[in-house]
């Protein structure tokens, strides 16, 4: 029998001793008395993204890469996937990295709709982020259902604010796009590089994996996949009119309103019997307007014809008595012929004395006086009877 040296022995002890006490086990094996002190390799803990050699969620789960799909047995149940939420919210890094995925809207898209999504990283200032892969338009370093839109200098904005408190806020702003069309919900992950310390040179970066909160885009114009009420903007958004519905709806207006635009039309082009004046009130409303503008006083007689005046009163006066004297064309004719004509004319004189004033004025230039102006009343007066209804 081997008799156990002293550090066996010691190694026994403190072995013992942990479990007496409830220590965690040292995880010490023994190999020919000798101790393995190589300590255990564990998984990080609280980093930003996955653990190294980690499988993403399979959320879809066809296959699932579950034992039991190719014959194997387990109690593991499928991811489910993420609820939807607006915006998503993500701390790691013991608090020191603070990650914010949002829309203004998270549903309702259709394929290769315009999607604006706004990541917020907030971190401490001497952390590194490395956004080369972002520029490359690599959203996801193991593949994503979206794809930046056109160039990366036209749809990836980004800006970094230091805030009050010291941190600073790395806001990145994307513009995506999806061709997926057998799925109803999406899930958006951004995978980053960053580094929150220095290698050992003092140089390089240790360089790490951010993944970003899953975020939800539903492809439902009213309800998503959240068991949440009024989780997200449930504000009205105006739907988007097809560019055929506008001339389609141009032409049913028109079909419509063409019947009573029809019969409208024909109303008011319909055959309308002319009033015809008297010759006598189609004369005095000639020269009721002429009196009132060529009127110099408060006196009856008190007007002074000017030459616009004197050629409103001729043709007037020329129309009457072409209608009362239907045989002799007195609007074409000269004064000498219309003297010849109505000689016979118990009022000649009163109709030549009138023609001849006012045409001297109108061809001849002559200024008409006060005195004559008033011959010109009182003779239209005789000549030419008012109306019954100015009596």
């Amino acid at each position: 029998m081997k008799t156990p040296n002293l550090l066996t022995l010691t190694t026994l002890v403190v072995m013992g001793a942990s479990i007496f006490l409830g220590l965690p086990s040292a995880n010490i094996a023994l190999a020919d008395g000798v101790p393995n002190t190589k300590a255990a390799v564990a998984l990080p803990v609280d980093l930003c993204g996955p653990p190294q050699g980690a499988l993403p969620p399979d959320y879809e789960g066809y296959p699932s890469q579950l034992p039991e799909d190719t014959g194997g047995t387990t109690t593991a149940k499928r991811t489910d996937p993420p609820k939807s939420a607006n915006p998503v919210r993500k701390v790691c890094e013991n608090g020191t990295i603070d990650i914010r995925v949002g829309s203004t809207r998270n549903y309702g898209f259709r394929t290769l709709d315009l999607i604006s999504v706004t990541i917020i990283i907030e971190s401490a200032p001497d952390y590194r982020f490395d956004y080369s892969s972002l520029r490359q338009k690599t959203l996801a370093f193991d593949g994503s259902d979206f794809y930046l839109f056109g160039e990366a200098a036209d749809s990836v904005f980004i800006s970094e604010t230091t805030l009050p408190s010291g941190k600073v806020e790395r806001r990145i702003n994307v513009l995506l796009q999806s061709s997926v069309v057998d799925k109803d919900n999406l899930v958006f992950q951004l995978n980053l590089r960053y580094a929150t310390k220095l290698g050992p040179d003092g140089k390089t970066p240790e360089w790490k994996v951010l993944v970003t909160p899953d975020f939800v885009i539903s492809r439902s114009k009213t309800l998503d996949t959240s068991d949440e009420l009024l989780e997200s903007d449930m504000s009205y958004r105006p739907q988007r009119t097809p560019i055929p519905a506008y001339p389609l709806a141009i032409l049913g207006f028109v079909l419509v309103f063409s019947v009573p635009a029809f019969f409208l039309v024909q109303h008011i082009n319909r055959v309308r019997r002319r009033k015809v004046l008297p010759p006598k009130a189609a004369a005095w409303a000639v020269f009721e307007a002429v009196f009132k503008a060529s009127k110099t006083g408060d006196g009856e007689g008190d007007y002074l014809f000017d030459k616009k005046a004197c050629h409103a009163i001729v043709v007037a006066l020329r129309r009457y008595l072409a209608a009362t004297n239907p045989m002799i064309p007195v609007e074409s004719a000269t004064v000498l012929e219309i003297q010849d004509a109505l000689a016979e004319h118990p009022a000649i004189v009163l109709i030549l004395r009138i023609l001849n004033l006012c045409e001297d004025a109108i061809y001849l230039n002559k200024e008409v006086t006060a005195a004559e102006s008033k011959e010109i009343v009182e003779a239209i007066e005789t000549l030419v009877p008012e109306p019954w209804e100015k009596q």
